[in-house]
C-alpha cells in the first residue's frame, strides 16, 4: 500500500529595501502545488484581453488575490500610536493588511517565491 503524501513547503520572502529599519522583516509564504500553479495561470490567460490597461489590472487584481492565499506569516514593522516603530509577529488574521500595505512589486515577490519562480528567494 503506498503513502500518500501531502507536502507542503513554506519560503520566505525578505523585505529588506521595503522601507528603512525593515531589513530583519520577512513574509512567509507556502508553495503552491501544481495543481494551484495552474489553475492560476489559466484564470489569469482567460481573463486577458487587448487592452494592455485592463491587462495591468488584472494583474494587480489577481496578484493580490494570489498574495491573500499564499501570505501565511511573517514579521513586519509597526508604528504605534506615539509613533514609535517595533517589529511584530503577522498571522493569518493580519495577512489582509499587511497585502493591503504592500506594493505590486512586494506582493509580486512572494507570489513568484510561493510558485517557485526564483528558486534563489525561495530559501528558508
Amino acid at each position: 500500500m503506498a503513502l500518500g503524501l501531502n507536502i507542503v513547503a513554506k519560503r520566505k520572502v525578505s523585505l529588506k529595501g521595503f522601507a528603512d529599519g525593515w531589513d530583519d522583516c520577512y513574509l512567509i509564504v507556502r508553495s503552491l502545488s501544481e495543481k494551484e500553479r495552474k489553475q492560476w495561470s489559466e484564470e489569469a490567460q482567460a481573463r486577458q484581453t487587448d487592452d494592455a490597461r485592463q491587462n495591468d489590472q488584472l494583474a494587480e487584481e489577481l496578484t493580490k488575490k494570489m498574495a491573500l492565499d499564499v501570505i501565511v506569516g511573517g514579521v513586519v514593522i509597526t508604528t504605534d500610536e506615539d509613533g514609535s516603530q517595533r517589529a511584530v509577529e503577522v498571522t493569518t488574521a493580519d495577512v489582509p493588511g499587511v497585502v493591503e500595505a504592500l506594493e505590486f512589486y512586494w506582493r509580486n515577490e512572494a507570489v513568484s517565491v510561493a510558485t517557485g519562480a526564483d528558486r534563489l528567494k525561495a530559501m528558508i
